[in-house]
């Protein structure tokens, strides 16, 4: 069963807020990631373990396995200009649900 959010970014500035807000509602099942484990895991002991640790860098490849609980990607990145690379595409693509970008301000939701 796909109950897993996933938060890309998430204990950065937008995402711990969004990451922290979901936690609440959803203990247990949203993730904080990025490329820094140990990041990730204070951000979760800073929400009392309401938000779950992950570590993902989109740069290096995801292994199918890591996705198949997957319901929502967040993407809460800095850089995400005009659109995501190819290969954050696929990424969303693969769990067959839509992703949210979060980014300067501005929000895109695709289905």
């Amino acid at each position: 069963m796909k109950e897993r959010i996933v938060v890309v970014g998430g204990y950065g500035h937008v995402g711990s807020m969004i990451c922290r807000e979901l936690g609440e509602k959803y203990p247990g099942f949203v993730y904080a990631t990025g490329r820094s484990l140990e990041r990730a895991e204070r951000f979760s002991r800073e929400t009392g373990g309401n938000v779950l640790p992950m570590r993902l860098d989109l740069d290096q490849p995801v292994m199918e396995c890591e996705w198949e609980r997957i319901k929502l990607v967040v993407m809460c990145l800095d850089h995400l200009g005009s659109g995501l690379p190819p290969e954050r595409d696929a990424l969303c693509g693969y769990i067959g649900k839509g992703r949210i970008s979060v980014s300067s301000g501005e929000v895109a939701e695709d289905s």
